[in-house]
């Protein structure tokens, strides 16, 4: 399929050589969008550009945490070019196609050594895995972060008790020998010692507003692939997390007041290494790159 594009979406918290970047759209009449400080910069450079809350008609909110989060920037970006069905609707609609994305990873190192506020690091961490890719966009994920000491120590109490049961009689003799090299066991220090945790659930089935279900699609890839950007998104602030998964974990529905169509799938230990932190010799093995690539 041969695109043509016509509008570009662009928010980019780093604008080194954004001008070359516009002088290229600028040359084949392309249809700036933007927001925000990116906005403003491309503005002064004196280019054309609609703003994100004119272009949908709806002004950013919760101090600037919604602004793209409208059908008219996700119908524009997700329809199918090549069904007629997705271009009746985008044409009923008004809505025109977002051909071309400009974005790049917010400066999460800067901002941590910037800021005195760690919630505001935690939640710049979601934000970066709330944007990870999902089946049909139905986003089957919610995170709670936990600083709360005492929910913290809730938690470490439960997950002890099922890591109990794992390790006397609920694992088979192979488990617990696979486990040996990398040292874990009962005791789970980390989650009380942790600044923040991090719990992961994954939405198995949507609800509609009149409370019937909505399908998700590919929820345990989706889920996944947020986590993937979850954890790329702690190391690349500076911090380090330890994947947690007691099982089973309904009890972090109940601790966390999470509905029953969410499953826990995995629990993060946040903060920064402590001095005498170390990494076990068998977690540094990896497979080389010839056993996991294959280039054809």
């Amino acid at each position: 399929m041969n695109l043509k594009v016509k509008n570009a979406l662009i928010s980019v918290s780093n604008k080194e050589n954004l001008t070359y970047l516009l002088k290229t759209l600028k040359k084949f009449n392309i249809n700036l969008i933007s927001s925000g400080g990116t906005y403003t910069f491309i503005k002064k450079l004196g280019y054309q550009c609609t703003e994100l809350s004119k272009y949908t008609g709806f002004k950013e909110m919760l101090d600037g945490r919604v602004k793209t989060l409208h059908p008219k920037i996700h119908a524009g970006i997700l329809h199918d070019r090549q069904n007629k069905k997705h271009n009746r609707v985008m044409s009923k609609l008004n809505f025109p196609a977002i051909d071309l994305i400009v974005v790049n990873f917010y400066p999460f190192q800067k901002i941590v050594t910037n800021t005195k506020n760690p919630k505001q690091i935690i939640e710049n961490i979601v934000a970066a895995a709330g944007r990870a890719p999902s089946g049909a966009n139905q986003q089957p994920w919610h995170f709670v972060a936990i600083q709360d000491l005492g929910m913290k120590k809730m938690i470490r109490e439960a997950a002890e008790k099922e890591e109990q049961s794992f390790y006397t009689g609920g694992a088979s003799d192979e488990w617990i020998s696979a486990l040996e090299p990398i040292g874990t066991g009962i005791s789970k220090p980390h989650l009380t010692e942790a600044p923040w945790l991090i719990i992961v659930f994954a939405e198995r089935f949507g609800k509609k507003t009149d409370g019937s279900r909505r399908k998700n699609y590919y929820v345990p890839e989706s889920v996944g692939i947020a986590m993937g950007f979850l954890i790329t998104a702690i190391h690349n602030a500076g911090l380090v997390c330890l994947e947690h998964t007691p099982n089973p974990m309904k009890f972090l529905n109940d601790l966390c007041g999470r509905p029953d169509n969410e499953k826990p799938i995995m629990i993060l230990p946040v903060g920064h290494p402590s001095d005498d932190a170390n990494i076990p010799k068998a977690a540094k093995f990896k497979k080389p790159l010839n056993e996991i690539l294959t280039v054809l």
